[in-house]
């Protein structure tokens, strides 16, 4: 599957609730954040751009967000529900 041509611009949070925290790796701590957000998808966007930018969403798990996600930090997770998808971040930074 390309993706080439994604409409980034078409994509916009719609909610977000995170806040800080600080975990500690041995000696040293790290702060970074927690939380949710939701995005929504607006303007005429075609069908296999939004599987396109679903596949990723999905794909979100795997990857990791930010710094040390060797180490397990920068977890994402898609959470869905009856009428919304949203992107669950774990990320310390």
């Amino acid at each position: 599957m390309e993706l080439s041509n994604l409409p980034i611009e078409s994509i916009y949070p719609s909610f977000f609730k995170i806040h800080t925290e600080v975990i500690g790796n041995y000696d040293s701590k790290f702060i970074g954040c927690v939380g949710e957000i939701n995005y929504r998808i607006l303007g005429d966007v075609q069908a296999i751009a939004i599987k396109q930018i679903n596949a990723l969403a999905n794909f979100s798990m795997y990857a990791g967000v930010g710094r040390k996600t060797t180490m397990g930090m920068g977890m994402t997770r898609r959470l869905t529900s009856n009428n919304f998808s949203s992107v669950n971040t774990e990320s310390y930074e």
